[in-house]
């Protein structure tokens, strides 16, 4: 309570200064605004961070006002929402007109990830994870099982969350000219806890080694102490036919830690700690310039912009890693530290970014509008170039440094065939550049097309279908030098980001108003991508989107609106799975065997959610009540199927479900002149199913030991909720 007092200060100061401005000036004023003040009990979804997300739903006190003050020559605007609450807001906005103004704000936003949370280290939130366990001997436990509690009930407790503080100000002055200057500065702060997944460096279990598909992976909490500061200039000049301006903004991001230092829990015969990078500092500016030229020929006008943008940071890089050599039954595993062998002890980032845009807009004739573009991007990585060894096979690997560039140009014209139908039709271009080993370069080219009609009364429809076609430069065709080198697959291998393919949409919408005060809005949408080229990766997928909503309302009776959205997608890609041992070939148009088979996968969304609400004014200028209902379903699955049924593949049939409803009631009583009552009711619930959290475990074990360790981060996303809350609201 005692930060977010002092957070109020500035405002207050603000407040007593403007008001003294005020009191001194001769000019009549008005003053208007409201105070908003009440009560709320919400009942249920104390374990649900979903409920609470990024909203605090605290029982108590609640508030909000508003206060303006204008005068002929200055005003002033003062705004408070959730007043005391972990998700409040606070504006101050004032000036005098044709001069200057200024606006001060603090924004506190509350982000829960999850609650009720559990571990066996300590240190949460710090930059060091510890627990305490007693080394143990081979000589006395041959199955070296951790010896810290594996009953999670045992641990300590914590939550997932961040609390983000961004305050800032802007200050415009408008000379007495064209020109105006704007400066903005800003703070932003961070602090709280995330989860995160890291592998272990080094394990062993009863003989000293441990194979696992999913094993010796631990979440941990990771600290978040987040800085940001910002300050930016803007100069510019605006007349009727000419507005330009210049830009300079700069960045610092500040991390309180480089590195989480955290007890390896596998090791069970001596103190090993390892260490997973955070977000490292950096500073960021921007210089940026834009001019738009207006009344030009045949009505057109130019718009102009251009920017550069660099971020750079420098840290120091872990040039050593923890090493073990495996034990026996009876032989104690030894822990070393291994040597990286890195070329550079430091990591310098360098990033740039050059931006350039032009559209150019024009009638040349009255029916005819035309828009002409191009847009520039290019993208400069001048980082440091990290190589190490690979401690598996002695040899050395470098890092990737991508870069990449973007040309992309178009033309839309626009054409009013008659008083009752518009047509219009475009085509786009883009050209992607990147140094990458796959695709060095894709090229897009797009067109569309548009008709809009109104000739019926009552009905008004529009019709939009457009096509895409990439073409990719991929360079993989003859890699590797045999079906069983790890580097022949690549040959069949397509990222869809970066591979051929064709994209169709059509858009079709129709408005209807059969009856006075009665309007309907209906919507299909259909999209499909076709990767054609791609044998293995995603293959195809496709949306469905249907959509309607209607408004219904008789002045002074009654306004009745609602809506029903439904929509699909599937996704389907193909695999294949090796295990290079035995009789296998990385080839997936080699016959299937045990050790290399192909398996495909199609996953598919279904999703819909149906709404109403009703408005009556039940006294006019007395009682007014509102009612709103939302339901919404996501229903997914993910199918599996494989060569001869090779592995037996199992299909996800409950593949991140969820079922949310809501209700709201409010009634707003005019109990006198600008005073009113408002009382309402809320119920929200969530059920949320996928199979990955069913029978959730915080320790997975192996026969012999442990393998992995978790903290239920988004575990408990249920939640059945009910507010009731009481209001009164003054206006003056």
């Amino acid at each position: 309570m005692r930060l977010k007092f002092i957070s109020l200060i500035p405002f207050g100061l603000i407040f007593l200064l403007s008001t003294i401005s005020f009191a001194n000036d001769s000019d009549n004023s008005e003053v208007s605004g409201s105070v908003k003040i009440g009560a709320r009990s919400v009942d249920g979804g104390e374990d649900s961070a979903k409920l609470w997300e990024y909203r605090d739903l605290k029982d108590g006190v609640v508030g909000n006002v508003k206060l303006n003050i204008d005068k002929e020559s200055y005003f002033l605007n003062m705004t408070g929402k959730n007043i005391g609450l972990d998700d409040q807001f606070f504006k101050v906005k004032g000036g005098r007109y044709g001069h200057y103004n200024y606006s001060i704000y603090y924004d506190e936003i509350v982000h829960n990830f999850s609650f009720r949370n559990k571990t066996f280290y300590s240190g949460i939130g710090t930059g060091n994870l510890d627990y305490y366990a007693t080394n143990r001997s081979s000589n006395t436990d041959s199955s070296y099982t951790p010896n810290i509690p594996t009953t999670e009930f045992l641990w300590s407790k914590f939550d997932y969350a961040t609390n983000r503080r961004d305050m800032g100000l802007t200050f415009d002055i408008k000379f007495d000219s064209p020109y105006y200057l704007t400066v903005k500065a800003s703070q932003i702060e961070t602090k709280g806890t995330k989860p995160i997944g890291s592998p272990s460096g080094v394990f062993v279990d009863r003989t000293g080694t441990q194979t696992s598909a999913f094993g010796n992976l631990i979440e941990i909490p990771a600290p978040i102490d987040y800085w940001t500061k910002n300050i930016s200039l803007e100069g510019g000049y605006k007349t009727k036919r000419f507005v330009g301006s210049v830009n300079l903004l700069f960045s610092r991001f500040e991390n309180t830690y480089d590195y989480l230092k955290w007890r390896n829990p596998y090791v069970t015969t001596s103190s090993v700690y390892e260490k997973t990078s955070l977000p490292p500092d950096n500073d960021y500016y921007k210089l940026s310039a834009q001019g738009v030229l207006k009344q030009l020929p045949l009505h057109s006008s130019l718009a102009i912009n251009a920017g550069y943008a660099n971020i750079k940071n420098s840290l120091s890089m872990l040039n050593t890693t923890t090493s073990s050599t495996s034990g026996t039954s009876t032989t104690t595993p030894t822990y070393s530290t291994e040597t990286l062998g890195l070329n550079n002890s430091t990591y310098t980032g360098d990033i740039s970014y050059t931006t350039a845009s032009l559209a150019l807009t024009a009638q040349p004739k009255e029916l005819l509008d035309l828009k002409l573009y191009y847009n520039y991007l290019k993208k400069d990585n001048k980082s440091t170039l990290i190589e190490y060894t690979d401690l598996t096979t002695g040899g050395k690997v470098d890092s990737e440094l991508f870069n990449y560039s973007k040309n992309n140009f178009g033309l839309d014209a626009d054409y009013k065939l008659s008083s009752v139908t518009k047509a219009a039709i475009g085509y786009e271009y883009l050209k992607i550049d990147r140094e990458r080993n796959d695709a060095k370069s894709t090229s897009d080219n797009s067109l569309y097309a548009e008709i809009k009609n109104k000739s019926i009364d009552f009905l008004s429809a529009k019709l939009k279908y457009q096509r895409l076609w990439r073409s990719s430069d991929f360079k993989n065709d003859t890699s590797g030098t045999g079906t069983t080198d790890v580097n022949y697959i690549r040959r069949f291998l397509r990222r869809f980001d970066a591979t051929d393919k064709t994209m169709d949409m059509l858009k079709l919408g129709v408005d209807i108003y059969p009856a006075e005060h009665l309007d309907i809005w209906l919507e299909y949408t259909y999209k499909t991508n076709d990767y054609n080229a791609t044998k293995l990766g995603r293959t195809k997928d496709r949306r469905d989107e249907y959509y309607a909503d209607v408004v219904y309302e008789i002045p002074d009776s009654f306004k009745l609106t609602g809506f029903l959205d439904y929509e699909t997608a599937k996704y389907d890609s193909y695999h294949r799975y090796i295990n290079p041992t035995g009789t296998y070939s990385y080839d997936p148009n080699a016959a299937p065997v045990t050790n290399s088979y192909n398996w495909s996968s199609t996953i598919e969304d279904i999703n819909w959610s149906v709404g109403a609400g009703l408005e009556i004014p039940v006294r006019k200028d007395k009682l007014d009540v509102a009612v709103s209902w939302t339901y919404a379903v996501a229903d997914g699955k993910n199918d599996f199927t494989s060569q001869n049924n090779i592995g037996n593949p199992l299909d996800i049939t409950v593949y991140d479900d969820y079922k949310k409803h809501s209700l709201s009631v409010k009634a707003i009583y005019k109990f006198v002149k600008n005073l009113n009552l408002i009382a309402g009711y809320a119920y929200e619930s969530l059920e949320y199913k996928d199979e990955q959290y069913d029978g959730y475990k915080y320790v997975m074990t192996t026969t012999s030991s442990p393998n992995s360790y978790l903290t239920g981060a988004y575990k408990d996303r249920n939640y059945n909720t009910n507010i009731v809350y009481l209001l009164t609201s003054y206006s003056f």
